[in-house]
């Protein structure tokens, strides 16, 4: 906005120096006259030239302003992505630490199993093997009353 008023400013003083140069104005009568002219143009330029700098020093203050602004909402979003990423950080080191103890955990839990399954499969070892003892012994003792049955019957 400052730039545009800047502009029209420029475009009015190129406009007004067209006009006088298109017609100019008539001779002043005397030197008092033409120094009081010249006074005035010195004057209004320099009331321009002013305003000019007026505006472009406003311009500067709002331009760094908003560099300000622009620095400190950068500064905050980083700050932010910073904490951010800690947070992030600190979340995945407890994942794989949860992780690691489940694994751990789960690895116990099989190698309790492993132990219970040989565990138990030797005590059905032990109960195969002395059942198959015992069944022997009864066929023995079966064998032994069918021949004493067969030697009573004989008698």
């Amino acid at each position: 906005r400052l730039a545009r008023e800047k502009v029209d400013a420029q475009e009015r003083d190129e406009a007004a120096s067209r006009s006088r140069e298109a017609s100019p104005p008539s001779a002043p009568r005397d030197t008092t006259t033409a120094r009081a002219a010249a006074e005035r143009e010195l004057s209004e330029s320099l009331r321009k030239v002013r305003a000019a700098q007026a505006a472009q020093a406003l311009a500067n203050r709002r331009a760094a302003e908003e560099r300000q602004q622009l620095q400190t909402a950068l500064r905050e979003a980083r700050e932010v992505a910073a904490q951010n990423a800690a947070h992030s950080r600190e979340e995945l080191q407890q994942e794989r630490q949860r992780r690691a103890a489940l694994q751990q955990e789960a690895e116990r839990e099989a190698a309790t199993t492993e132990v219970q399954l040989a565990t138990a499969q030797q005590r059905l070892a032990t109960r195969e093997a002395a059942a198959k003892k015992e069944a022997t012994g009864l066929e023995a003792m079966l064998i032994d009353a069918q021949s004493r049955l067969e030697a009573l019957e004989q008698e």
